[in-house]
Order: structure tokens, then sequence, then C-alpha cells
């Protein structure tokens, strides 16, 4: 049995039931969580990045992210996500935006290739996230290097070893766990990526599937993936899975049942050029950009006449399939407009 753990998008919805019901109502309500990317330059380029083609080496300006948070805590958003337009980290005003975040009560959490983790910014990360996940994709030096065309293995190892032990010295609660995207390059690294969650003391060891790789092999996936899966999952308690993800895959459930990406309005992106995307699935293409944040507030904007445009030309059948935002669009759709045979009193 695969657990999930904290891959659960529609149970989470239930949290925040008032601001689902009242946009049920038609109300414009603000977002949930904003994906937020401090940098889309990187260190590493990996196989299997959706972002990479996009990149343009932008740092985003500390004064505007300051001012963009601060916006948003006054906006009543819950939550950031730094994340993966690029490495987060290589914009060095990531700490003291970590810090005044914190002092606006928007919760924070983050995705890093762990290659830049220096004692200071750990604890500063330690002491202003509910959570980090380091994007370790191999069992090997080698396989690592082969699929992110960068040799930073051993130290991204003992990056997060010193992460475990300063945690443990300062007695601090903030999750620590390392992720593992499954891709015909790594996937027979999984007992090795196994070995090392228990090994090296974090709370969990996430798999996901590299949709655009896997999507036309269902069969590889229920023959090679689950199998490895399958023993891993029974010898580790420690492991989670995108589990909705994989399902989906080997039953070929590849179908979008809504035409609407109802999701952005829960959970946006803001990238490091300043432009507010639909999703960071598409950050980067210019016509799903809502406006920009050094022109406008993301009051403006999220208010304004351009993203009402462009979520009504998006094209869903355009979309990356199984997206950050599909299971969300699932249950919303379902929510927006009951079908017929649904029973929905019928819990």
């Amino acid at each position: 049995m695969f657990r999930a753990g904290q891959f659960t998008p529609q149970q989470k919805l239930l949290f925040h039931a008032e601001k689902v019901g009242k946009w049920v109502r038609g109300e414009n309500v603000y977002p949930i969580l904003v994906e937020f990317d401090l940098s889309n330059a990187c260190n590493h380029r990996c196989n299997f990045c959706n972002s990479a083609e996009t990149n343009k080496g932008e740092i985003l300006d500390k004064n505007v992210a300051c001012r963009i948070v601060d916006e948003l805590s006054r906006l009543g958003i819950k939550a950031i996500n730094w994340t993966g337009g690029g490495e987060p980290l290589l914009n060095p005003a990531f700490g003291d935006i970590a810090r005044f975040t914190t002092l606006r009560r928007v919760e924070q959490g983050l995705y890093t290739n762990g290659s830049l983790l220096t004692p200071d910014l750990i604890r500063v990360i330690l002491s202003t996230h509910h959570w980090v996940k380091v994007s370790l994709d191999a069992g090997t030096k080698e396989t690592y290097k082969k699929i992110k065309s960068a040799d930073y293995f051993d130290i991204v190892i003992a990056n997060i070893k010193q992460m475990v032990r300063i945690r443990e010295d300062e007695m601090n609660c903030c999750d620590i766990g390392i992720d593992f995207v499954i891709t015909p390059d790594n996937y027979k690294e999984i007992p090795l990526f196994s070995n090392i969650v228990k090994e090296i003391g974090v709370d969990y060891g996430g798999f996901r599937p590299a949709t655009e790789k896997a999507l036309m092999a269902s069969e590889w996936y229920k023959n090679e993936v689950l199998p490895l899966l399958d023993e891993a999952f029974k010898d580790n308690g420690k492991l989670v899975m995108n589990t909705y993800k994989v399902n989906d895959i080997v039953d070929n459930n590849l179908d979008q049942p809504y035409d609407t990406c109802f999701g952005h309005q829960f959970c946006p992106c803001i990238g490091a050029g300043g432009e507010v995307w639909i999703c960071n699935q598409l950050r980067g293409h210019q016509k799903y950009s809502l406006g920009n944040i050094y022109a406008n507030s993301f009051r403006e904007i999220w208010n304004g006449i351009k993203r009402k445009k462009v979520v009504s030309a998006l094209k869903v059948s355009e979309c990356p399939k199984l997206c950050k935002n599909n299971e969300i669009n699932k249950i919303l759709a379902l929510v927006k407009k009951p079908t017929r045979n649904l029973h929905h009193n019928f819990l």
C-alpha cells in the first residue's frame, strides 16, 4: 500500500471550505497558496524539468518581493512555496525575504536542489519554514550527474545531513524531506534512494512521476516501476508518493473532466521576472501572464480584466497532463456542476 502523505490536494481543500463556498457562489476570492519564484536561474539542468526552456536567469528584486508578500498577507493568502522556476537560493536576498515573510505571518515551504545550503541559510530556513524539500532524484552520484548535468550529489547529501543535525541541536520542528522524480533514467535506483531516506535522518522521502516522459508508458510503470516501489514501501515507513498521478498513469486515466482551470483561483504562480502566471506549469509563456507585479499590485492584477481574458481563452486540452492543479480541478468541477448520478447528499 502506497502512502500519499501530504500529497492530498483534494483533502486539503476541505480545510478551506468557507473560501471554496464563496467561490462556488460566484465571489472572486483570493488564492490560498501562491507559488513564488525568487529566481529562474539554476545551477542544475535536470532533463525532466518543465521550466528549463523558459528560464531567463532572472532574480526577483528584494523590495518588490517583500512588497508583494506584505500585500499577499493583507489579502489573506495562507502560504507561499518558494519554488522551481529556478533555484530559489540563487536569490542573494532569500534569507531576508524569508524572515520578512515570517513577520507577515505567511507560512512558507521551500523546494531546493540543496547544493547551495550553508549553515547560516539552513538556520534561516529552519526558523522560518514549515517544510523544506530537497530534490535528490537519484541513488548514486553517477545517475545524479547524468540526469541533472551537475556534480553535486555528495555535497547535497552532506548538506542534508547538516540540516538534520542543526534541526536536532536547535530542537526545530521544520519538516525535512527529499524528493525523487521517477524517470526511465533513474527508476532502478528506487531501492538505493529508499536506503538514503532511512539512513540520512529526514522525515520522509517522496516519489512522483515525471509525467511528460511517463504518459505513454503505463505498461512500463506497471511492470518495472511499481514492483520496485512496492518493495520499497514495505520496507520503509518514511516513504510517501504522489499516488493520484501514478494511479492515473497506470490506469491510463488522462482525461481532464473540466473545461476551465478552476484551480488557478486558489494556486497561481508569481515568476522571477514579476509576471503573475495562471499556474506554475505554464510560466514563461506570455499568453498565460495575468500581469506583472513590477507594474501593478497583486490586487489590481487579480481583479483585472486581463485575468478573466486569459482564463477564458485557456484551452485545457492544451495544458500539460496531470498538472499540479489537475486534481484540484477535478473536485472543483464536481462542486461547481454536480453530475446527476453523483448522489452527493449520500455520504
